[in-house]
């Protein structure tokens, strides 16, 4: 992998005055993800359960609790769908949630973490072919120049723009 360009959390949108302190919060609720997303897939593992590094079998902190995930093609069609009633909540990462939440009065956002404390920070960065160090090295080199430059923070804004749920 090239060097890390971007981290990000997981972030839960609810309407104001609904209060998710940690993942064990959402236990019977009906939440909304951007599909094949890393929320999709957290989600999915805390109500299916799922196998450790391991192979061992986990039960998930939502299993059986009646959670639901409903998967969309956007983090903005599932805040639609919550602003129409359908959802209780909407995963997300920080950034998309955060745009969401900032033209959208009657949501709020927060961290989405789990009873322990524990994150679900991420890190982003680029696949290349093992032993294929000429191309890494120049990967590494486009990244170090455009953090440099700031373009990476201007691409992540430009790509998770805000827009009104109505």
């Amino acid at each position: 992998f090239s060097d890390t360009y971007a981290t990000s959390v997981q972030y839960v949108i609810t309407k104001k005055g609904v209060t998710v302190n940690n993942i064990e919060d959402l236990k019977g609720k009906k939440m909304g993800v951007q599909m094949g997303t890393t929320g999709d897939l957290i989600l999915t593992d805390e109500i299916n359960g799922y196998q450790d590094d391991d192979g061992n079998n986990v039960e998930g902190v939502l299993q059986g609790s009646g959670a639901e995930v409903i998967q969309y093609k956007s983090a903005l069609e599932a805040a639609l769908d919550m602003n129409n009633g359908n959802l209780d909540a909407v995963v997300i990462d920080k950034l998309p949630a955060e745009n969401i939440v900032a033209v959208n009065d009657n949501m709020t956002c927060t961290e989405l973490v789990y009873a322990d404390g524990s994150s679900t920070q991420e890190e982003y960065a680029i696949a290349v072919q093992k032993g294929n160090q000429e191309l890494l090295d120049v990967i590494n080199d486009v990244l170090k120049k455009l953090d440099e430059e700031g373009k990476i923070d201007e691409f992540i804004l430009e790509h998770t723009g805000a827009a009104k749920v109505q």
